[in-house]
């Protein structure tokens, strides 16, 4: 079973290397290095597991919080993204409120989103060509 917090699992495989034909030299935006919503607090987080995935299988990861800085999370060690940067896929992990009015202009590129918190705006989930919902286990696409 696919959980944010272990990785990007079997369904990130299938469903984000499959989108971009592999992970290899492709930016992944992973939105909120916080392990909850609201709080700034990152050690327990599940986002350092995914940007060490994302990087294993060849990808970039750039990690977006609005707790953090970009120093800040430049100085943990990570890539800091900005909301209007090109990716070419997105993992919302972390519910903030910020996150709940994405637009497809915020992230410019994604062709995947995966949205493990279940938080992201109908109008983006109309947007992004792929989209998985739910705490990463319902596989559901849009109609496009």
């Amino acid at each position: 079973d696919f959980c944010l917090s272990r990785g990007l699992g079997d369904v990130y495989k299938r469903q984000v290397e499959q989108e971009l034909a592999g992970l290899k030299g492709k930016k992944i935006a992973i939105l909120g290095l916080a392990y909850r919503a609201g709080v700034k607090e990152h050690a327990f987080s599940g986002a350092l597991d995914l940007v060490a995935e994302a990087e294993k299988r060849g990808a970039v990861a750039a990690v977006s919080d609005p707790m953090y800085s970009e120093q800040e999370i430049n100085d943990l060690g990570f890539d800091a993204y900005k909301l209007g940067d090109k990716c070419d896929a997105v993992i919302l992990h972390t519910s903030h409120v910020e996150y709940q009015t994405l637009k497809s202009s915020d992230l410019p590129g994604a062709r995947v989103l995966i949205d493990g918190r279940n938080t992201a705006s109908t109008k983006i989930k109309s947007e992004i060509k792929t989209y998985v919902h739910g705490k990463g286990f319902d596989l559901s696409s849009p109609s496009s």
